[in-house]
C-alpha cells in the first residue's frame, strides 16, 4: 500500500515512511482560476485533535507556483508521524516569515492567513496512518 487520496472525503492515506505526491490547485471553488496568483506560501499540517483543539504533528512549507502547492510527502515526512488516525489541512499565508527554525510567523497585523478545510463545515479531513512491520 503506498499514499493514497479518497477523492469524496479526501482521506489521505500514507504508512509511515511510504511517500507521495499531492498537487493542490487553489481555485475559485467552481474549479475556475483565480483573477490573480496567490502570494505567500502554502502550509501543510498533519495534526491531532487534543481537548478540541488542533495541534500540528508534522507541517512542511510550500511554495506556491501558479496557484498550486506540490505537497511531496518524502520518506523523513512520514516516517516522523506515529501509527494512528489525525488530520490534515493546507493554509496559505501571505507575507510570512520564517523564523530560524523553519517555521511560519504571522506575527504582523497585514499577514492573512487562509486554512481550507480548518474553517469549512465538514472540518479537517483525515490523515491515517498505517502502521507497518519496519520502518525503512
Amino acid at each position: 500500500m503506498s499514499l493514497t487520496l479518497n477523492p469524496e472525503n479526501y482521506e489521505i492515506r500514507c504508512p509511515t515512511g511510504d511517500t507521495g505526491l499531492l498537487l493542490v490547485e487553489f481555485n475559485d471553488g467552481d474549479g475556475q482560476p483565480l483573477p490573480q496568483p496567490l502570494d505567500g506560501v502554502a502550509v501543510f499540517a498533519v495534526c491531532q485533535q487534543i481537548n478540541g483543539a488542533y495541534t500540528p504533528v508534522k507541517e512542511r512549507i510550500i511554495d506556491l507556483v501558479n496557484n498550486t502547492a506540490t505537497v511531496n510527502i518524502t520518506n523523513a515526512f512520514s516516517r516522523a508521524i506515529p501509527a494512528g488516525n489525525y488530520f490534515w489541512d493546507i493554509r496559505v499565508v501571505t507575507s510570512p516569515v520564517i523564523d530560524e527554525d523553519g517555521n511560519v510567523r504571522t506575527d504582523a497585523d497585514s499577514d492573512e492567513v487562509h486554512s481550507i478545510f480548518a474553517g469549512s463545515a465538514t472540518g479537517m479531513p483525515k490523515y491515517v496512518v498505517p502502521g507497518v512491520a519496519s520502518n525503512v
